[in-house]
């Protein structure tokens, strides 16, 4: 399911997708995420929130896990481990 903005049939700006029990809302490009965007589980319990290009997340970000613990991480380095 997406909200959001479309331009030419394709995703394109701000928006909201909800997939197997995973929000993402943040920027789109060409129907990939592209941008800052934040994604989490449906229950808000782990959360993602950086940067996107080309679907994948890149670059330095904030990793959540619902108990009030923020780290910064190089989500390159992550992943696969979240």
């Amino acid at each position: 399911m997406y909200y959001g903005n479309w331009n030419n049939n394709k995703l394109n700006g701000l928006g909201t997708s909800i997939n197997n029990g995973i929000i993402y809302h943040g920027e789109y490009k060409d129907n990939l995420r592209h941008g800052i965007g934040i994604i989490q589980d449906f229950n808000g319990i782990k959360k993602y929130t950086g940067r996107w290009e080309n679907g994948k997340p890149v670059g330095i970000g904030i990793l959540s896990n619902g108990k009030s613990h923020h780290i910064l991480v190089d989500i390159n380095s992550q992943l696969g481990k979240i």
